[in-house]
């Protein structure tokens, strides 16, 4: 139950702050302020994971962060935010899989950028989309679907 009510709640909030973060390049702090917050109660109502593990996912948030500082901000708070935030609720070891499966999703979207569209390299580019199709993909994964090729295209069914 705990599960399935964090993993909808964390799309919703991958949803909301991924199309804020495509359209205006910003998100606001209190969303993910909001998300850790309610992550942290519905791990105290229904804990599944140890809360080391919850907070060492959230680590990874917070190097992230300090990556943004010392960068002076080429690397966006808020994405540092969002992954302090969906480490709360996948702890560590889903979180380092999702921050990496978004970096494998943003790498190519960035070198066609750079070579078909002739961006520079001072070019912003929303990470928080990626992170949103990264946690998409992850859910897939953990829950047994899988994207195979059918008569009409990719659809997505069970592994049988």
């Amino acid at each position: 139950m705990q599960n399935c009510v964090g993993e909808v709640l964390l799309l919703g909030i991958f949803a909301v702050t991924a199309y804020r973060d495509w359209k205006e390049q910003m998100i606001c702090v209190y969303v993910p302020l909001a998300a850790g917050i309610a992550g942290l109660v519905l791990h105290l109502m229904l804990p599944t994971q140890k809360l080391t593990d919850l907070l060492l996912g959230a680590g990874i948030g917070a190097v992230l962060l300090l990556a943004a500082w010392v960068s002076r901000e080429e690397i966006g708070y808020g994405d540092g935010a969002m992954l302090m935030a969906s480490g709360i609720f996948l702890g560590f070891w889903r979180n380092v899989e999702l921050f990496l499966t978004a970096l494998m999703l943003i790498v190519p979207a960035a070198l066609f950028g750079l070579i078909v569209k002739h961006r520079r390299k001072d070019y912003r580019m929303p990470f928080l989309p990626f992170l949103f199709a990264a946690y998409v993909f992850q859910l897939g994964w953990f829950h047994g679907y899988s994207w195979r090729a059918g008569p009409w295209g990719w659809i997505w069914h069970p592994v049988l």
